[in-house]
């Protein structure tokens, strides 16, 4: 079901307790700008162009296993670091002279500090400097709790906050994870969150063929 309106989405996590968030893909479009900086970043120093195709398949990976998926399709050789450093250079020069489009709906959500009092996660494989970057530039770099920078496996984290949770302060129900992946979006599931995802146009064929073959999922567009 899509989720086109506060009031749906506030009546949807009426009882939400604890919020964990993605960044990228999620409360900010920085989707499109990251894979310009790949592309940009392989053209110029590899001489490989890469294709949305392939950017759709290289969502939600950490920076090395871009580069591994890279390699592979292309048949090319480089070193990891050096890519990495001079994609994230240009990422954030974008940062500096664009301005990000962010997700509205989510954004006023997290700016509610009547909405899980206390209890806001950032989970992400963004790197810290660049992530914060990124929040200043829509406007809310105050606005979270505690924030998971460069996470390679978000599962861990995601536990990590529940049994936290579940010792310290006895909240055993009520978590709530907006993310862009599949992947995590079934974990999620699976650990009895309320989840809701969030769609753009890398992820929009993902998201239609899920629902297609039977799964539910509340879904905010991007």
């Amino acid at each position: 079901m899509y989720i086109e309106n506060k009031e749906n989405l506030r009546e949807i996590l009426k009882d939400s307790k604890v919020l964990i968030c993605d960044l990228d893909g999620a409360i900010i479009d920085s989707e499109v700008m990251h894979f310009k900086a790949w592309k940009d970043t392989l053209s110029l120093y590899i001489g490989i162009s890469i294709t949305e195709e392939d950017i759709k398949r290289y969502i939600s990976h950490d920076d090395y296993s871009i580069c591994n998926m890279v390699k592979e399709d292309y048949t090319v050789n480089f070193v990891d670091d050096f890519i990495i450093e001079k994609r994230r250079e240009r990422f954030e020069s974008y940062l500096e002279t664009e301005e990000f489009k962010k997700n509205e709906l989510l954004s006023s959500l997290i700016k509610d500090s009547s909405f899980c009092k206390n209890y806001k996660y950032l989970v992400t494989s963004q790197d810290i400097n660049l992530g914060q970057k990124e929040l200043e530039n829509i406007g809310l770099e105050r606005d979270f709790n505690m924030s998971y920078w460069n996470v390679q496996d978000k599962s861990d984290i995601y536990d990590l906050i529940v049994s936290n949770l579940v010792l310290d302060k006895g909240i055993k129900d009520g978590y709530v994870l907006v993310e862009d992946s599949l992947k995590y979006i079934e974990i999620g599931k699976n650990l009895g969150f309320k989840v809701i995802g969030v769609e753009h146009k890398y992820n929009k064929d993902k998201f239609e063929e899920y629902i297609k073959n039977g799964n539910s999922l509340d879904i905010i567009r991007m």
